[in-house]
């Protein structure tokens, strides 16, 4: 097992453990879950709204203050990377649009 490390605002994650506690799961496992959809369907997973938002996250959210860390098989994790690096987005702004579509951003 390795670890996948997201650094977020502290609002952004309180917002999604809360929307992870009302669905019942964990912030790792919607995580993880989250990543073995997008390896297995890329951008094609998100809106065309979405992905300019994917685009515009580093510009919009600069307030860093906390951070995630998801374990995850080596595997799971080396091919979430993957096909963002073929997507051509990196994997932390993916991450952070993910959750920021969760909690209704």
């Amino acid at each position: 097992m390795v670890y996948l490390t997201l650094r977020l605002s502290r609002e952004l994650k309180e917002l999604f453990i809360d929307y992870c506690d009302k669905r019942k799961t964990t912030l790792s496992a919607e995580i993880r879950d989250f990543a073995e959809r997008f390896t297995e369907g890329g951008l094609g997973i998100f809106s065309h709204s979405h992905i300019k938002g994917i685009a515009g996250y580093a510009l919009s959210y600069t307030n860093f203050d906390d951070k995630i860390c998801i374990r995850m098989g080596r595997d799971a994790r080396d091919g979430f990377v993957s096909v963002c690096e073929k997507e051509g987005v990196p994997a932390s702004y993916v991450l952070r649009a993910f959750i920021e579509c969760a909690v209704g951003g």
